[in-house]
Parts: structure tokens; sequence; C-alpha cells
């Protein structure tokens, strides 16, 4: 199976399961969209202070870090799912969360797609001289 079906079974799994917890609110289906949205929190986290990590290294570290972390965050040309689809499927997870009263991970969930959206802008464009 190619990364691109991959993505496309993994966004499909997740929209089923936030569509299912829309339409039942505190079932199972939400519990798992919860924890996965702990689990983009984490790794969101980790990303941030790996980013931290380069700012304060230096030298040749500094370009292993860079590269490593632009490496992980760089979209590929042919991305497996658009990017209005990327961002209906974040409208979804915030509609579930808000409904079933998960506010304390709603904005924790927020926080964590500006983080990863300024970390992957900042990491994808090279640096000006």
């Amino acid at each position: 199976m190619s990364k691109r079906n991959q993505g496309l079974v993994v966004w499909g799994v997740l929209l089923t399961l936030v569509m299912m917890s829309l339409m039942s609110h505190n079932g199972a289906a939400m519990h798992i969209v919860v924890a996965l949205v702990w689990l983009i929190n984490i790794f969101t986290g980790a990303l941030a202070g790996c980013a931290v990590g380069v700012l304060f290294s230096e030298g040749a570290t500094r370009q292993r870090l860079k590269a490593a972390l632009q490496k992980l965050l760089a979209g590929s040309d042919a991305q497996a799912v658009p990017k209005y689809a990327g961002w209906l499927l974040k409208l979804l997870i915030v509609m579930s969360l808000a409904f079933s009263g998960w506010v304390i991970t709603l904005v924790c969930y927020l926080l964590a797609v500006v983080i990863y959206n300024l970390l992957r802008s900042q990491l994808a464009e090279p640096a000006a001289a």
C-alpha cells in the first residue's frame, strides 16, 4: 500500500470516528476521538520542544536538527488528502469536542493546530541570509 493510500485510509477512519462521535455524544467513539486529540497534542508539544532545541543549538548540530524537523514536517507535492479536506476534518473535530463538553481538550487542540501550522510554515521556508 502506498503512502498516499495509507494517508487516505487514516483520514477516512478518523473522519468516520468523528462523525460517529457527532451522532452519539459521550459514546465510545467520542472517547477514541478525545484520546487521538490528546496524542496529537502530545506530538505537537514534542515537536515544539525539538524546535526550541534547534533554536538553542549551534553549528552542525543545529543544521542536523533543523533538517530532521524539515523532513518530518515537509508536505509532499502529492498530498493524500486535499488541504480543504484536512481543514474540514479539523472543523468537525472542533465541533464534536465543543458539543460533547470537552472544552479544555478543545482549547488544547486549537493551540496544537496553531503551533503545528506555525512550525510547519517556519521550517518549510529556507532561512534568509
